[in-house]
């Protein structure tokens, strides 16, 4: 999806491809982090994230993600990041 669109888009040799994307996912998460910090954990109620909804997110796309940020599916992969481990990774026994 964004990547397929980054090589139409973007002519980037292919010695550099891996540190543009690196650089790329590592924004992307930066800005998701800073979303959900000054958008969901700042505030105890929706009704006050609602209230402080961000003018760059439509109300439809905020809506999801406030019902993600709720869900268990981000409470597994926020305890994965927490605990340094990969979505998906076995622990070692």
């Amino acid at each position: 999806m964004l990547i397929c669109h980054f090589h139409d888009l973007f002519m980037v040799p292919e010695a550099g491809r891996e540190w543009v994307m690196q650089a790329i996912n590592g924004s992307w998460k930066a800005h998701k982090c800073f979303t959900k910090k000054n958008y969901f954990s700042a505030y105890p109620i929706d009704a006050l994230r609602w209230f402080h909804k961000p003018d760059t997110i439509l109300e439809p796309q905020f809506r999801e993600l406030l019902q993600y940020w709720h869900s268990k599916e981000a409470e597994v992969t926020q305890n994965s990041v927490y605990l340094g481990k990969t979505i998906g990774e076995d622990t070692p026994e």
